[in-house]
């Protein structure tokens, strides 16, 4: 069943173009180093026939504000005008520790070097922010003032990749005066609850990029919630940075099977089932890719391996913002909110729900000696058949039982006592679509 306007936007995203690359051309782009970024990832995304048209990226600087990055990986040697553009601490860094932001870029821009794998704009160049200012032991980090400084005063830097965030929600405002003060977009400067000066320091960078045209691509985040974390939902207590803020949710490409109309045959585990989703942002969410993603290692040189494998909404941010940078490259004369605007309104949102279900697994933290509390959300498109949420569950643990036991721990076993099933979570709740309205499912870079 066909569905529009539903589930968590899989929006691949396609490229304009003047002109229709014939299959040989394209087919002559998908070598083994197109294959290498995962699965059906570049694939998915269209990404061969914008390569035979000639976008690729160059000439187009992109924003990364992550990690610091290393750029002595090999998987950028083709770069010539890359670097990181401030330091977090002594600026020394320990990249063992520091292998996100790395990551993230290869996917945005590795290079077509014939080593390992390529970013999906491979000839664009990145200029790195530091996300932190200070990192700490645990892996958290004190927040930059002057996050966008640098970009703001360039330009050409139209498309910043954000894959990063605190992992608190809207839901996690539960003082209602509080609540009420931000979403009407008054926010002081000192003497607010922690979160509330937070969201105030962040907001005064988010308005200043966005006065000046960048678009700001937003990791969802990876707790299963139906809304993304905090920084994605900012434009809903402050609508001046609704038109420059996309947010991508997680997809998994292998369960993705191109249709004979051009869209998406999906399976059930089609939205990876650690993926925050769009709940408030409906109309500005993409997803992409985001599951088994391939790219470069920062601890290359200690560990003696190249790329690693990672999971997330942080793999699949970067592909919508690589693909920003080749529609910056395709139409140099657009802003950062038209560059959206061409991500969001050629997005491929024809899927069929081949199982008539979706399904993802929230993460909350859990109360006593529980360290988290696991929820399993069954998505049902409008219009859907009855659905046995438990039969549902067990087919979607039958086709993706490494993700739902190895990030989870959660079992399926046969209960001897009654010839059941019986689940490590015993809450299971469903979502009709029809009501929520809060997905639009599109993948990015794809629409015949």
């Amino acid at each position: 069943m066909p569905w529009k306007r539903s589930l968590n936007s899989l929006a691949m995203l396609m490229l304009m173009s003047s002109s229709i690359a014939n299959a040989q051309s394209a087919d002559s782009f998908k070598t083994a180093e197109y294959n290498e970024i995962g699965y059906n990832v570049l694939d998915a995304v269209n990404a061969a026939s914008a390569y035979a048209n000639g976008y690729t990226g160059k000439g187009v600087i992109v924003g990364v504000c992550d990690d610091p990055i290393n750029f002595l990986v090999p998987e950028f040697d083709l770069k010539q005008n890359s670097e990181m553009i401030n330091v977090a601490g002594a600026g020394v860094y320990n990249w063992a520790n520091f292998t996100h932001g790395t990551h993230v870029a290869g996917v945005v821009a590795a290079s077509k070097n014939g080593l390992g794998m390529h970013g999906i704009a491979f000839d664009a160049e990145i200029k790195g922010s530091t996300a932190g200012r200070i990192y700490y032991s645990d892996g958290s980090f004190e927040s930059r003032k002057d996050l966008y400084a640098y970009y703001v005063q360039h330009p050409e830097i139209k498309v910043i990749n954000n894959s990063w965030g605190t992992g608190c929600y809207l839901t996690n405002i539960d003082d209602n005066q509080a609540y009420e003060l931000v979403q009407s977009g008054v926010l002081t400067p000192t003497g607010n609850p922690e979160w509330q000066d937070y969201l105030y320091n962040n907001t005064i960078q988010f308005r200043e990029a966005v006065a000046h045209d960048k678009l700001l691509v937003w990791a969802a985040g990876n707790n299963g919630h139906t809304m993304a974390s905090i920084e994605n939902t900012s434009p809903v207590f402050d609508r001046s940075l609704s038109n420059n803020f996309i947010t991508v949710t997680a997809g998994d490409a292998a369960a993705l099977h191109r249709n004979k109309t051009g869209g998406f045959d999906a399976d059930c585990n089609a939205i990876a089932i650690f993926s925050d989703l769009a709940q408030y942002r409906e109309d500005c969410v993409l997803n992409a890719p985001g599951v088994a993603i391939v790219s470069a290692n920062a601890d290359f040189a200690a560990a003696g391996q190249m790329d690693v494998i990672r999971y997330g909404t942080s793999q699949a941010a970067p592909l919508v913002t690589g693909v920003g940078a080749l529609v910056q490259q395709a139409f140099p004369y657009l802003g950062g909110k038209q560059i959206g605007d061409v991500l969001l309104s050629t997005a491929n949102n024809q899927i069929v729900a081949t199982d008539g279900f979706f399904i993802n697994v929230q993460e909350d933290p859990g109360e006593g000696d529980n360290k988290s509390e696991l929820k399993i959300n069954i998505f049902v498109p409008p219009g859907g058949a009855a659905l046995d949420i438990e039969k549902a569950f067990e087919k979607a643990y039958a086709e993706n039982e490494d993700l739902f036991w190895g990030f989870y721990g959660i079992k399926l076993s046969d209960d001897k006592t009654n010839g059941k099933k019986s689940c490590t979570v015993n809450w299971m709740q469903m979502w009709k679509l029809m009501f929520l309205k809060m997905y639009r499912w599109r993948h990015c870079l794809d629409r015949a």
